[in-house]
């Protein structure tokens, strides 16, 4: 795959990521797929890393 090819596929899924408040750990573009590794913190009511009051 192209450099430009590479460049306009990593821009909209580094946006999503950062909308999201996604960490993208690793992405590699290749010719005939995408790996991506992404990391995350809850911040669901409830869950192991919730740090909220709860009433």
């Amino acid at each position: 795959m192209g450099d430009r090819v590479a460049v306009r596929l990593e821009e909209p899924i580094r946006h999503e990521a950062d909308e999201r408040g996604w960490e993208i750990v690793a992405l590699d573009v290749m010719p005939d797929h995408v790996g991506l590794f992404v990391g995350y913190t809850s911040r669901r009511p409830g869950s192991a890393t919730d740090t909220s009051p709860h009433s």
